[in-house]
């Protein structure tokens, strides 16, 4: 925290500490000291020398004497301010991303072993299923025969592993039983394995095929 030796000897974890856990602290060290625990773990901040924040796990122990007299207070201290802000940057980057997945105008999902894991607001509007009726439900229900299902499995799979995305088209039946024409992306989450999830988008595209037949 950028202070010697010289000068943290005689100051007080108060001024240390960041002001939001301060009363945290406190309180745990009141039950310490009333032998409502032996000990404690906490994430917390500190603040610099230089005024910024670093993070720390801290083990606090206070040791007794042979009448359980409180003799001192044993803190170790583990600087975590890196995986703190790897853990923040990965928050962020996590919300980012599902405010794309729910905002998105074209119905995106995950599929594992080709059952549905996950699906935006966009997809359900596509098929016609609500969320919850889809989730854990193999992509099969989707497909108005088991030819297009299996051909699709096929034929996005054989792309996947030449290009790293797999794209055809093919027909989707709703809930209410209309069949539509649909425009499907898929790429793995992570291309060597194949188990962890496949990310697929899926575009209805009936309006431009009825255009082609006519």
């Amino acid at each position: 925290i950028g202070y010697n030796e010289s000068e943290l000897a005689g100051m007080s974890f108060d001024a240390i500490t960041h002001p939001e856990e301060r009363q945290r602290d406190l309180r745990q060290v009141r039950r310490l000291l009333a032998g409502e625990i032996d000990a404690y773990d906490v994430e917390k901040r500190y603040i610099h020398k230089d005024g910024h924040v670093v993070w720390a796990r801290v083990n606090v122990t206070l040791v007794r004497g042979d009448g359980g007299e409180p003799l001192f207070f044993l803190p170790i201290v583990e600087d975590i301010t890196s995986a703190k802000e790897a853990e923040l940057q990965l928050r962020e980057r996590t919300a980012y991303l599902q405010a794309i997945f729910r905002a998105s105008p074209v119905g995106i999902g995950v599929v594992r072993e080709r059952v549905i894991t996950e699906a935006n607001t966009r997809l359900s509007e596509i098929t016609g299923y609500a969320a919850e009726e889809i989730f854990g439900r193999s992509a099969r229900m989707l497909y108005p025969s088991e030819e297009d299902f299996r051909w699709v499995g096929e034929e996005k799979y054989r792309q996947i592993e030449s290009h790293g995305t797999g794209t055809v088209e093919t027909r989707w039946r709703r809930k209410d039983g209309r069949v539509i024409d649909v425009l499907l992306s898929s790429t793995p989450i992570d291309i060597t394995d194949l188990d962890r999830g496949v990310t697929f988008s899926a575009l209805d595209i009936s309006e431009r095929k009825d255009a082609e037949r006519q």
